[in-house]
């Protein structure tokens, strides 16, 4: 049991205070996360615009700039500095008369090596305009979720309607994160072995699963050590604070069972992606109110 005399925030990767744990992981559906890595350009298509209306425009992170051109076919080929799968992929108009600047067509290719032939991941035909939003500075995000293999190598191509005029603001892709729920059982007996070291120990239940007890005090005030948890007296002088080290994925739920409160009030935070990380209290049983960081 925790009995705690002061208010204080809770943050699941640096939450505060607790005896004992044993915690499980379900994995559940994926979702998709946009990659924010800026790659690096490796050639393309000059514009015959303004410089500032380039290739390279198309993939510099920047949804506002435009790669435009008139004169030719677009393409640009670019790399990451990592490999990932690609599952969706999102692209967003120009900035002006977007309705008659869209692409007639484009396909997107990848290679995981420089060396290595291009794979097709998806090609589009837009030539009737109704694949792409005709409003300027909007979005569309595609699918390619049947993509099972990593890439670091891009080349996207288009074809200009009516040989006319090209424009695109940006492409962007999203790679797969599980989705993970937490359930934090706070009780004895959980089957969960301690290896301490230096102002830190980790404890690890049978299902190998990691929580990190870490503290900033030479001297913390705590009772003797179990091999299922530790009271500390002082969490907030000793800076206590407790990390899954190991977890991977969005947090889409946190559940922390068997905890009890002198006082009423205190804030859940959890900074794991979770949207409604809730506190399950003992004793004097409520829900406090949460927050995403």
């Amino acid at each position: 049991m925790i009995r705690i005399k002061r208010t204080f925030n809770l943050i699941l990767t640096l939450a505060a205070m607790l005896t004992i744990a044993q915690t499980t992981w379900a994995q559940e559906a994926a979702v998709y996360d946009l990659v924010t890595d800026e790659p690096t350009v490796d050639g393309g298509q000059a514009t015959n615009w303004n410089t500032e209306y380039d290739y390279y425009s198309l993939v510099d992170g920047n949804t506002s700039t435009i790669y435009g051109i008139s004169n030719a076919n677009p393409w640009v080929e670019f790399h990451y500095s990592r490999a990932f799968v690609p599952k969706k992929y999102i692209l967003w108009t120009g900035d002006i008369y977007s309705f008659q600047y869209n692409p007639a067509t484009w396909t997107i290719k990848a290679k995981l090596n420089k060396t290595d032939e291009w794979t097709t991941l998806a090609t589009v035909d837009n030539s009737s305009g109704n694949q792409l939003p005709e409003n300027d500075h909007v979005s569309k995000e595609f699918s390619i979720v049947e993509n099972t293999k990593a890439y670091k190598y891009f080349r996207f191509e288009a074809t200009r309607r009516y040989n006319g005029t090209f424009q695109l603001g940006e492409l962007q892709f999203k790679e797969a994160t599980n989705l993970v729920t937490m359930t934090w059982n706070m009780y004895s007996g959980g089957g969960v072995t301690r290896t301490e070291s230096g102002k830190s120990a980790d404890f690890t239940n049978n299902e190998g699963n990691v929580m990190r007890y870490s503290w900033t005090a030479d001297n913390p005030l705590r009772n003797i050590w179990k091999n299922d948890g530790c009271l500390f007296e002082k969490v907030i002088r000793d800076g206590l604070s407790v990390s899954f080290p190991y977890l991977t994925g969005t947090v889409t739920k946190v559940e922390i069972n068997q905890v009890y409160f002198e006082d009423p009030g205190m804030n859940l935070s959890i900074s794991n992606g979770t949207a409604n990380g809730k506190l399950k209290t003992g004793n004097n049983s409520e829900y406090y109110a949460s927050s995403v960081s």
